[in-house]
C-alpha cells in the first residue's frame, strides 16, 4: 500500500517531518496550487507567483531525487480549488493506506486537517513541525495559567532555555513602528532617499511620517491602553481635525499606490 505525503507551500524542505522516512519506491508526494489557500486573505500577486514558482522548483528537486510527485497547478482542468478536494482525487484514484502531513503554521488550516481523518476516509498522521525551537506542547505548558500572553516574556524564557541573545532586553511590549525622524536618527537609510524626512505631509514627505500616525489612528482601540504608547496618543489628541485628515489622506494615497509599484516623486 502507498503512503501519500502532502507538502505545503511553506514546507519546501527535504528535512521536513513528513518526508523524513519516505520510501521513494512506494510513497507519493502531493503538492497542489489551490485557490483556497491564496484567497482566504489578500496576498500580493507577486508573492503568489514566487510561492508557486518555489513549489514547482521543489517538486522538480524531489523528482530528480527519485521521488514520485503528483503536482497540480492552479490552472489544471481538474484542480478542485482546495487541498481537501485535491487529496480526495488522489486517494480515490490510488491505493492510499495513509496520509502523512506536517502540521501547518496556521490555526485555520490546522482545524481543517484535524477533520480529514473522517472526511477523507483514510488514516491521517499529523506530524509536528520540528523546525521550530518551541513545540506546541511546550508553548501550551508555558501559556497555561498566565494572565497575559506577552511575547517578551516568552522570548526571555526561550533565550534562557537555548542560551542565546541573553542581553536582558524586552521585545514586543509595543509595536515596532517608527516615523522618519527615528529612522533617520538610527540609520543611514534617509541619506540618499528622495523623500524629505523633515516634511510631515504631502507627496514629497517621508511616508513613514504619516504612515506611523495613521497606524496609531487605525489601531487605537487595540493600543490605547498600552502604557508605552501613552505619550504618542496624547500627541495625537493634540492634533486638529485638518492635520489628522491630511495624515489619513496621505496614507491612503501611498497604500493605494504601493501594490502597483508606483510611488510619488
Amino acid at each position: 500500500m502507498t503512503v501519500l505525503r502532502l507538502i505545503l507551500g511553506d514546507q519546501l524542505s527535504h528535512q521536513i517531518a513528513s518526508l523524513r522516512d519516505i520510501n521513494i519506491d512506494t510513497d507519493i508526494v502531493l503538492m497542489a496550487e489551490v485557490s483556497a489557500e491564496v484567497t482566504y486573505v489578500k496576498h500580493h500577486k507577486r508573492k503568489i507567483a514566487f510561492l508557486f514558482a518555489a513549489m514547482r522548483h521543489f517538486a522538480e528537486e524531489l523528482r530528480c531525487a527519485g521521488t514520485k510527485v503528483i503536482y497540480h497547478r492552479l490552472d489544471d482542468q481538474n484542480n478542485g480549488g482546495s487541498l481537501e478536494s485535491e487529496l480526495k482525487q488522489v486517494i480515490a484514484s490510488r491505493k492510499i493506506s495513509k496520509l502523512v502531513v506536517t502540521m501547518p503554521g496556521e490555526y485555520r488550516l490546522m482545524e481543517t486537517m484535524r477533520s480529514w481523518q473522517s472526511t477523507l476516509d483514510v488514516a491521517v498522521e499529523l506530524r509536528e513541525d520540528d523546525r521550530f525551537l518551541c513545540s506546541l506542547d511546550k508553548f501550551n505548558k508555558w501559556a497555561d495559567g498566565r494572565r497575559q500572553l506577552r511575547m517578551d516574556f516568552f522570548y526571555r524564557d526561550m533565550r534562557r532555555d537555548h542560551n542565546v541573545l541573553m542581553d536582558g532586553g524586552y521585545l514586543a511590549s509595543k509595536p515596532y513602528a517608527a516615523g522618519g525622524a527615528y529612522i533617520n536618527r538610527m540609520s543611514n537609510y534617509c541619506k540618499h532617499c528622495h523623500y524629505k524626512v523633515s516634511q510631515k505631509n504631502g507627496v514629497t514627505a517621508c511616508p513613514f511620517n504619516y504612515l506611523y500616525w495613521d497606524f496609531l489612528i487605525r489601531n487605537r482601540s487595540k493600543l490605547k491602553d498600552n502604557a508605552r504608547l501613552g505619550m504618542m496618543y496624547r500627541g495625537l489628541d493634540r492634533m486638529d481635525a485638518s492635520k489628522i485628515a491630511a495624515i489619513q489622506h496621505d496614507a491612503d494615497r501611498f497604500l493605494t499606490m504601493l501594490p502597483k509599484g508606483v510611488m510619488s516623486r
